[in-house]
């Protein structure tokens, strides 16, 4: 699939299937997220996958849009690692944790889930 229609294909999702997201599936989101570009190449961001029923019920304590996932990603990033701009010290660690959700995303179009 091209890159257009890849873009075309992805939309937000509010049901989601009962089945588990395969191992080497979640590997294929991770290296689509490792190979994301980030500010000055440094990769901050950090990525907690949770697939346990457990981990799943403490991140529904946090947000009321889960749609009842069985696996999630929460994407973050080190502050302490963050490129920050010489002349204003904008921080553009929220930034590469745009760039690598939008890999995430774009990786799990490509999949079919």
């Amino acid at each position: 699939m091209d890159f257009l229609d890849l873009a075309r294909e992805r939309y937000s999702v509010r049901r989601y299937s009962d089945q588990k997201v395969e191992k080497e599936k979640i590997e294929k989101l991770i290296e689509a997220a490792r190979i994301a570009p980030t500010a000055v190449n440094l990769q901050p961001q950090r990525i907690l996958v949770v697939d346990s029923e457990e981990g799943i019920k403490k991140l529904e304590k946090s947000t009321p849009f889960m749609f009842g996932v069985n696996t999630a990603f929460v994407i973050f990033y080190d502050k302490g690692e963050s490129w920050k701009q010489t002349y204003n010290r904008t921080d553009y660690g929220p930034i590469d944790a745009g760039v690598v959700a939008t890999h995430i995303l774009l990786e799990a179009t490509q999949l079919d889930l």
